[in-house]
């Protein structure tokens, strides 16, 4: 039986969105679209907020001009439409400090969805998300190429940031990273958050790097953050 795996852009609870929340209930940001998410294996989505309580925005980051947080009761709203996934690799997932990303990471689990992309440490912020249907077992490795003061270290908290270079020395840790995920998986899924808003099309070095990880092992390139659909293509018959 074939599995079917949904993927979405960015998914943002946070702003306005946070109050209609409050007012509607938490299938009201789906719309009509439940019928048709609750019909797939494995729903994906990139979580562009934090979940926390926290007040207190990221220091030193008047340049931001936008900081999304959602109430953590609303994760709800992810419950109600069975997402299975969250990266949390993005450029709001600190927005509310380290503190509210990791209580974004503790509201998450306590919900049951698993997320990859930001951690406590390096390690833990490249660890890919195990999840399984049936017999197909799926990791997900999920990275971000903004913001570079985010990016977890040994030490400390953040997010998994990569470069998008096929330059060796620059791509190695995504092809530590892929090789982990591979090890104990049936498919690969790489998420990254990448580039600048609006823009039409993804650079030739962007594409290129794509494709690289695609020689890698993972089985599904999914792109997210320009607010705009770029386009799709097939590298050795695997969806970019």
């Amino acid at each position: 039986m074939a599995t079917t795996i949904a993927v979405a852009g960015d998914v943002m609870l946070g702003r306005g969105v946070d109050d209609r929340l409050r007012e509607h209930g938490p299938a009201w940001p789906w719309g009509d679209l439940l019928p048709e998410l609750w019909a797939v294996d494995l729903f994906l989505v990139n979580l562009e907020c934090a979940l926390t309580s926290r007040t207190t925005r990221w220091p030193g980051d008047a340049y931001k001009p936008f900081h999304f947080r959602s109430a953590p009761e609303h994760v709800e709203s992810l419950r109600r439409a069975r997402v299975d996934f969250a990266s949390v690799a993005n450029n709001h997932v600190a927005d509310f400090g380290f503190d509210g990303l990791l209580d974004t990471l503790r509201v998450l689990d306590g919900a049951g969805i698993r997320h990859a992309g930001a951690g406590s440490d390096l390690a833990h912020a490249c660890r890919p998300a195990r999840l399984a249907c049936d017999d197909l077992r799926v990791a997900v490795v999920a990275a971000a190429d903004h913001p570079l003061e985010w990016a977890a270290t040994d030490r400390s908290p953040g997010l998994f940031h990569v470069v998008a270079s096929t330059n060796s020395h620059l791509f190695s840790r995504v092809e530590r990273a892929l090789a982990e995920a591979r090890s104990g998986a049936d498919l690969v899924v790489f998420s990254i958050h990448w580039g600048p808003n609006m823009r039409a099309s993804p650079t030739p070095e962007f594409r290129a790097f794509a494709r690289r990880v695609i020689e890698c092992g993972a089985a599904v390139f999914w792109g997210h953050s320009a607010h705009v659909v770029q386009g799709i293509e097939i590298v050795d018959e695997r969806p970019v």
